[in-house]
C-alpha cells in the first residue's frame, strides 16, 4: 500500500483530489459501486477485475467475495 499512496501523493493537486474522492466512494459503497465511476473489465483471466475511473486516471482492482 505504500507504493500507491506514494504514487497518489506524487499527482498534481486536481488529479489527487479526484483520486482520494473515488476512493472515499468506493470504501463508502463497496462492491455495489457501480458505473459510472467503476466497471467490469471483461475479457481478463483474473475474476472481478474492476477498473475506479477517475477523470484520465485509472485504477485497477479486485474484490474477493
Amino acid at each position: 500500500m505504500d507504493e500507491v499512496r506514494d504514487w497518489i501523493d506524487s499527482l498534481d493537486s486536481a488529479s489527487h483530489k479526484r483520486i482520494v474522492e473515488a476512493l472515499d466512494l468506493l470504501a463508502e459503497i463497496g462492491p455495489g459501486l457501480g458505473r459510472p465511476p467503476v466497471d467490469t473489465i471483461r475479457g481478463s483471466t483474473i475474476a472481478n477485475l474492476k477498473e475506479l475511473r477517475s477523470g484520465s486516471v485509472r485504477i485497477l482492482f479486485a474484490f474477493d467475495p
